[in-house]
């Protein structure tokens, strides 16, 4: 079965009938869906007009998500080095390397192995 290359998904609001929804792009070498964003926070990146593309309904969700693709999907969304994603934060947390934690407990004469940073490594990089 193939799959859809853009897939949405709605949460209810506290305000009846009314909905936020999110749009997610398929990841082919991944083999899963990505993590949901906002299709209110997709539009605003994107620069499109809210009024004519209204987020809140699912025909406008499925239109902005159709302009993020043709856009670039993932890849415009920007990476700052100086407020990474938690991903990428987590990741040279636990890298034994690059690590301040690690070269803290380190100088504090604490214990650390390089063995529990790989493993901890290696759980966030699975997810």
């Amino acid at each position: 079965m193939a799959r859809s290359s853009l897939s949405l998904w709605k949460r209810p609001t506290t305000v009846p009938r009314s909905f936020v929804y999110y749009v997610r792009i398929w990841l082919p070498s991944e083999k899963r869906y990505s993590t949901p964003k906002s299709a209110a926070v997709l539009a605003e990146n994107l620069g499109l007009d809210m009024s004519q593309l209204p987020p809140s309904t699912k025909t406008g969700a499925r239109k902005i998500g159709e302009i993020w693709l043709l856009k670039g999907g993932l890849k415009t969304l920007k990476n700052n080095p100086d407020n990474p994603l938690l991903a990428d934060f987590c990741l040279d947390f636990w890298t034994w390397d690059k690590s301040e934690y690690v070269e803290g407990k380190i100088d504090r004469e604490q214990r650390i192995s390089k063995r529990w940073c790989k493993d901890s490594h290696n759980r966030i990089f699975r997810c």
